[in-house]
This record gives C-alpha cells, sequence and structure tokens, in this order.
C-alpha cells in the first residue's frame, strides 16, 4: 500500500464527491419555493449523482492510510478506524444514492417542496 497515492485517491475522492453534492443540492434548491433559480437539466442530476455514489467509497482509501499509521502503537484503535472507514464509506454512498433518488423523485413529479428543510421532504417519501 503506498501512503502517498492512498492520501492523493482520497482528497481526489473527496473534490469529485463534493462537487456531486454541489450539483445535486443546485437541482435540489430549485425545486424548493422561495429560490429564485431555473431547473437544470437532468443529465446534472445524474453527473452530481454518479460523482458521490462512485468518489465516496474511495474514501476508505484515507481510513486505510490512518489505519497503517495507527498499527503499530495502537493495533484495535487501527482495525476500528479501518473497519469503520470501510463502513462509513459504504454508508455515506448509500445515502448520496438515496438522496440522488429522491431529488429525481422530486424532478419527474413536479414536486415543490414547501418546507424549509429538504431533510423533511426525504423523510415524506420514506
Amino acid at each position: 500500500m503506498n501512503i502517498n497515492r492512498n492520501l492523493a485517491l482520497a482528497c481526489i475522492s473527496t473534490i469529485t464527491a463534493t462537487c456531486g453534492d454541489l450539483l445535486m443540492l443546485l437541482v435540489g434548491n430549485s425545486l424548493r419555493t422561495g429560490m429564485p433559480l431555473q431547473q437544470p437539466s437532468m443529465v446534472i442530476l445524474t453527473i452530481g449523482g454518479l460523482l458521490g455514489c462512485l468518489s465516496i467509497p474511495l474514501y476508505a482509501f484515507g481510513y486505510a492510510v490512518i489505519a497503517r499509521v495507527l498499527r503499530p502503537t495502537a493495533r484495535i484503535t487501527a482495525a476500528i478506524v479501518s473497519f469503520g472507514g470501510i463502513g462509513l464509506a459504504i454508508v455515506g454512498a448509500l445515502i448520496h444514492g438515496v438522496t440522488w433518488m429522491t431529488i429525481r423523485s422530486s424532478v419527474i413529479t413536479g414536486a415543490v417542496s414547501l418546507s424549509g428543510s429538504p431533510a423533511d421532504a426525504i423523510i415524506r417519501q420514506g
């Protein structure tokens, strides 16, 4: 395992996932009342969703580097960081995907969020 390569991969994946988040926020916020945004195309939403879903699992490489640094002095902590990083990367990608599909559903159905919180829309859809 090359530490520099893994850190670079984790950093690049963080940047691309953040770009995906921003694209999804643009589309999601364009559906809210009181937001003077023109609704972008579904391509923007798809790119944002894919960027996050494909990039977030790569966060595990960053956790692997941290675990490798910890391993010589704290084996149990290193194992927790390693497995926790993998788990969090998977859960993060799943949450990003569910959010993507929720926004996609709202765009397709023409639903407008009257609430102040996008989390309310996710809760209502189950």
